[in-house]
């Protein structure tokens, strides 16, 4: 186990997780959130198809992701493709340190 992933996506998932993150990170904005972590993980992204992932970037990325699933439900879009990612990602969860093992 490790602290941190590499995570290969295309040029259509890119696509979709920019989106996303830059929807979430609109979202935080609008709450007066902290969004550092959404800019430093739209850095990571810039210019790659491969990227380091911590385990909270991933949960970041899921969670934005989700956020753009949800809206493709209330629009009755398909959603085939962001589910597939959401899974990859999940995946990925599993190949970091357990918090205990720390």
């Amino acid at each position: 186990m490790k602290d941190i992933s590499h995570f290969k996506f295309n040029d259509d998932d890119k696509s979709m997780i920019l989106e996303a993150l830059n929807k979430y990170r609109n979202k935080g904005i609008e709450y007066q959130s902290d969004i550092s972590c959404v800019d430093d993980l739209l850095l990571k992204l810039d210019n790659t198809n491969e990227v380091p992932l911590t385990r909270f970037d991933t949960r970041l990325l899921i969670s934005a992701l989700d956020d753009k699933r949800n809206e493709l439900i209330v629009a009755n879009e398909p959603r085939d493709k962001i589910n597939d990612l959401i899974l990859q990602l999940i995946d990925t969860l599993g190949k970091f340190k357990d918090e205990k093992e720390r």
